[in-house]
């Protein structure tokens, strides 16, 4: 296509309202903004980190200070230099990072003509890859109609027809700036919406835009004069009435939308009421409803911050802990159920739990009785509980010991190391006589696993005791004889692998045998952009030192 062409069809976009800009750092250029290459040599210069080892034109007296060659980087190192930085980076919340971000890209100057001009042509959106606010200050009048997105929740929260958007964040808001390479690698999971709304432009306008129009914030509130807290109160008031039962997946969705955006606090308080009425009425006749929306109650639960005690909140835990609900939830949703428990025990009301603890010390099966207590145990106080259990500790499960040794409720000792040499033991003998069968979960595994993270918390744990077991498990067989240990065979994606690359006592030997960890798979997926965040603070920050980050 000829320049003149290309012209007119852009001419025909802008009059079909079709026309969509995209800006690179080129433009902020000319208001002496520094450029994608400027900014990663900022990071190369704190690390030291340069090209002059491997440059072919390099001699003796090199003028390292106005060598350009020596940031020659390659496009992978455009990622890994900053990531690295950020990987190294002991300040809190990486402030050293986002503050070189910054202070190097900080510009005394507007905007300029060309940010005024693309303003001036007034596209349907703009798309950006620039970090600074120079088209959003720009002089054009138009600058006033768009609204600036740096994150999924700001097309949550507004509805418009016109949008900037800063697909690498805005500098003004620090963890929204994508950079390094892990942030390319999480963006579309990160950026759902953002992500599928570029696409969007690409193919059509309109899939995603009546998708947004429907469920914006702004769109809830104009379309039928009833904000998106009403419309979901009035959802759970449906679901409670009429019982549909496929109606929570619509509950679901608008509580990841509520978690999305900033409610104030009688918003936050009538989700919180509504969702209790709902388990409220289940509870009477059909309490396997509260199991259908119970992700959609945690999710809120967990999710929109409340400051001070809110008493909504509470009555919602409340009637999730009726007579009726309770059972259910403990047998199907036990370990979510038992966490938003254990952590709101505080807000759940005193005659609740007073009325738990005279329902618990009438049962005469001890069994029983350390079985409910074990689950409400953030009921009675730390004190009670390590006598109570350290009494009855027989009448534990290891997976229970270790919850409550890792809680600091029962003493390391002796006897509670017995308990889990016991469970091996057992788990050890059932495997030997059938030797094909598993169970889900793998109690075996999930025993030895606990005593490794025992082990790794600092408890004084006997390895030469699980030595028989070390052939169920490479992690053991490590901790066993890390001197002997075949190093090619670890996994960085494996989260008992981290834990113990982590450890400062077994870190040391994987620094020494990094060459075997290095393996030819670990580097493929760094150069096909699949590693995870995890493997990534691995090799950046534990494995590999400034030299050896450009022959990676």
């Amino acid at each position: 296509m000829d320049w003149v062409t290309a012209i007119k069809e852009i001419q025909k976009a802008q009059e079909d309202n079709r026309l969509v800009i995209f800006v690179g750092a080129g433009v902020s250029k000319n208001s002496g903004v520094p450029s994608w290459w400027e900014l990663i040599r900022n990071f190369g210069d704190e690390l030291g980190y340069s090209r002059c080892d491997t440059c072919q034109k390099k001699v003796a007296d090199c003028p390292k200070s106005d060598c350009k060659d020596r940031y020659e980087y390659t496009q992978e190192e455009f990622l890994r230099i900053p990531e690295y930085y950020f990987q190294q980076d002991a300040s809190e919340n990486h402030a050293d990072y986002f503050g070189l971000i910054q202070s190097a890209l900080h510009c005394e100057n507007g905007p300029n003509p060309i940010d005024d001009e693309i303003l001036s042509v007034f596209p349907r959106h703009i798309i950006t890859t620039n970090y600074d606010p120079l088209l959003e200050k720009s002089q054009s009048v138009n600058s006033l109609l768009y609204t600036v997105v740096a994150r999924d929740s700001d097309l949550l929260a507004e509805a418009n027809d016109r949008y900037i958007i800063k697909m690498h964040g805005d500098l003004d808001k620090p963890d929204t700036i994508v950079l390094k390479e892990s942030d390319y690698i999480k963006y579309e999971q990160e950026h759902p919406l953002i992500c599928t709304f570029i696409k969007s432009l690409l193919v059509n306008h309109k899939t995603l835009k009546s998708w947004l129009k429907k469920y914006s914030v702004q769109k809830l509130k104009i379309e039928d004069g009833l904000d998106i807290t009403q419309k979901f109160v009035n959802l759970c008031a449906s679901l409670a009435h009429f019982r549909i039962r496929y109606w929570h997946e619509h509950i679901h969705c608008f509580a990841i939308i509520l978690c999305s955006v900033d409610l104030g606090k009688n918003s936050v308080c009538a989700i919180f009421r509504a969702l209790a009425n709902v388990v409220i009425e289940a509870s009477k006749s059909a309490p396997v409803m509260v199991e259908d929306v119970f992700d959609a109650i945690e999710l809120i639960v967990n999710h929109i911050s409340v400051k001070d005690v809110c008493a909504e909140r509470t009555l919602l835990l409340d009637a999730l802990l009726a007579d009726a609900i309770y059972p259910l939830l403990i047998e199907r949703k036990n370990s979510s159920f038992g966490r938003i428990i254990r952590k709101y025990a505080d807000e759940i009301s005193q005659d609740n739990r007073d009325q738990f603890k005279r329902h618990i010390d009438r049962i005469n099966d001890i069994t029983q009785k350390v079985k409910k207590l074990y689950f409400f145990r953030s009921f009675y106080s730390k004190e009670f509980c390590t006598t109570f259990f350290g009494e009855h500790l027989d009448h534990l499960s290891a997976e229970q010991s270790f919850n409550l040794l890792t809680e600091n409720i029962l003493p390391f000792d002796e006897k509670c190391w017995a308990k889990f040499i016991s469970t091996l033991e057992k788990q050890d003998a059932a495997r030997k006589a059938q030797p094909g069968m598993r169970t889900f979960p793998d109690w075996l595994i999930v025993t030895i696993e606990e005593c490794m993270i025992l082990k790794l918390l600092g408890f004084d744990i006997d390895l030469t005791s699980l030595e028989p077991y070390a052939h169920y498990s490479e992690h053991l067989s490590f901790m066993v004889n890390p001197e002997a240990f075949d190093y090619s065979q670890v996994n960085t994606e494996h989260y008992m692998w981290q834990n113990l690359i982590y450890s400062k006592e077994y870190q040391p030997y994987f620094v020494e045998h990094k060459s075997a960890v290095l393996s030819d798979d670990l580097r493929k997926s760094f150069d096909l952009g699949v590693a995870t965040e995890a493997q990534q603070k691995i090799v950046y920050g534990i494995l590999l030192s400034q030299d050896e980050l450009q022959r990676f």
